[in-house]
């Protein structure tokens, strides 16, 4: 399905941080996922999802009470949702959210630095 994407700022100029380039822009977003995660390979957020032409960094941390982590998988251009692998075995301490998984209630905030 598709993430849900809402503006908490974008910088078009990035003045207050030193030494970045005039054509710099941070985005962040608070993104709410839905009640289908596409497992694997999670859910498209794409440069222009963001407000940006290209994705130099990614950084997304939780903002619901949820306990899920995140990647960015930049190649894909997709938000993957992990959880707690209780067994820990083979899999590793963490497992990509099964497919279609309810995640409406969670939420992320992102943080991109781009172009």
């Amino acid at each position: 399905m598709s993430l849900t994407i809402a503006n908490v700022l974008t910088d078009t100029n990035s003045p207050v941080i030193a030494g970045l380039d005039e054509n710099v822009k941070i985005a962040v977003k608070d993104v709410t996922f839905d009640s289908a995660y596409a497992s694997p390979g999670g859910e498209a957020l794409t440069p222009a999802d963001l407000g940006l032409s290209a994705i130099f960094v990614v950084i997304v941390q939780p903002k619901s009470t949820a306990l899920y982590s995140f990647a960015y998988d930049y190649a894909a251009q997709k938000l993957r949702a992990y959880q707690g692998d209780n067994d820990a075995g083979a899999d590793g301490p963490a497992v990509e959210v099964g497919n279609d998984t309810n995640l409406a209630a969670v939420v992320a905030r992102v943080v991109a630095i781009g172009r």
